[in-house]
């Protein structure tokens, strides 16, 4: 009897052993957008960066400007590095211009860049 008991005990502890190595699953992919300045006059840089969560090293980053209802690829292209992305977009016209990062249906939250 006391064996039964030491060997139900043992298998329990293997068996949750066991459902807790499982892997847990990859995460969503996801990327984070930020501008150095939200506030800039036409001509100044502005350094884009942001995380990327989820996405294989190397990964393309692009960046695309809202225009309407329409979103339009800019000529704005990185790498994912060590998780994160950084590239450099110099806009040339007064106003507002609203800008996300995609890398295939991965998108980031939007941020809009006032040029006066």
């Amino acid at each position: 009897m006391r064996t039964a008991a030491v060997s139900l005990v043992t298998a329990a502890v293997v068996v949750g052993g066991a459902t807790a190595a499982t892997a847990a699953p990859a995460p969503r992919p996801a990327l984070t957008l930020s501008a150095s300045s939200t506030h800039v006059r036409p001509g100044d840089k502005v350094l884009l960066s942001g995380r990327a969560t989820g996405l294989k090293e190397g990964s393309k980053v692009t960046v695309q400007e809202k225009h309407g209802s329409h979103w339009v690829t800019l000529p704005l292209t990185t790498t994912v590095k060590h998780g994160t992305y950084r590239l450099t977009e110099q806009p040339k016209t007064k106003g507002a211009q609203t800008l996300r990062a995609r890398d295939g249906r991965t998108v980031s939250k939007p941020v809009t860049i006032s040029v006066r």
